[in-house]
């Protein structure tokens, strides 16, 4: 059976943070990646989701700045909290940052 596009948004999160894909997850289990030391991280693969070109939409327009800055983007419904997204790559950095001296994965 080939593997599903969710399934390979998990791998591809547990390997980028050095952890592990939680196959119980399933909505029932815990989290899809575990092993990641300080965070919860879930992954949801969607066709199309409002976030997503959102984030797309607004960095594009920075290309000058992010020459030399990450970006992250800040968004909020009415009466919810704020979200923030950002990359895969810069979470990954993040996490990597947060565990200085102790992190073991590859590049």
């Amino acid at each position: 059976m080939p593997s599903k596009s969710w399934k390979h948004l998990e791998r591809q999160a547990a390997t980028a943070l050095d952890g592990k894909r939680n196959p119980a997850a399933q909505g029932i289990g815990g989290a899809d990646v575990v092993d990641v030391p300080g965070w919860v991280v879930e992954c949801k693969y969607r066709a199309t989701f409002t976030h997503d070109s959102l984030y797309r939409s607004e960095k594009k327009k920075r290309k000058k700045e992010l020459e030399t800055a990450k970006f992250a983007l800040v968004t909020r419904a009415k009466g919810k909290k704020p979200l923030v997204v950002l990359s895969l790559e810069d979470f990954q950095k993040l996490v990597r940052e947060a565990k200085g001296a102790e992190w073991n994965g590859a590049d």
